[in-house]
């Protein structure tokens, strides 16, 4: 892929808002050829002409299901039937195969630890009722709440004995 055409998708870099960093935004473009994944419609010479990230909003946003032109993606959304020519697309979504990745479930039961940091670097604290980063204004989230928003592969159990070892949220090692 042309570093131009790399750099208009990175230009505000919209895939933060689905947890994925510029990196695995990359490794799905290159996986999909630049092309939608279920009409093989070329795409991403033009600003309007982009592909689009497609999530499972029953999920959550952070549960990317792959890159679709904008038609494609208007035509999969929660509250129509799936079409038939989508079924093999939707069939195998990108996002559990990162689970099953990284050996984590898609509901994993809420750590022992009082802290945890998610994918923009957040530090949320468990309270009595919730979670909360400390903010006057954050409304305090279940455990639930908080996995649906960023996903279980963006939220790492933090330890303030070893914050060294923590890089971009991730835990290292």
């Amino acid at each position: 892929m042309a570093a131009s055409q790399a750099f208009s998708y990175h230009e505000k870099c919209r895939h933060w808002r689905y947890g994925l960093t510029c990196r695995q935004f990359d490794q799905l473009l290159d996986a999909c050829g630049g092309i939608c994944q279920t009409s093989a419609r070329p795409c991403h010479r033009e600003p309007g002409d982009r592909l689009v990230i497609d999530h499972d909003y029953s999920v959550g946003d952070w549960a990317v299901r792959g890159l679709l032109c904008q038609v494609c993606n208007s035509w999969l959304r929660y509250d129509r039937a799936t079409p038939e020519w989508a079924a093999g697309y939707l069939a195998d979504p990108w996002w559990p195969q990162v689970l099953r990745e990284r050996n984590l479930p898609a509901s994993p039961p809420e750590p022992a630890t009082t802290r945890v940091l998610d994918f923009y670097d957040h530090l949320w604290f468990r309270r009595t009722a919730g979670w909360s980063t400390g903010h006057k204004k954050c409304r305090l989230l279940t455990w639930p709440e908080l996995v649906r928003r960023f996903g279980p592969h963006n939220l790492t159990p933090y330890t303030q004995a070893s914050p060294a070892a923590i890089i971009r949220g991730r835990v290292i090692g």
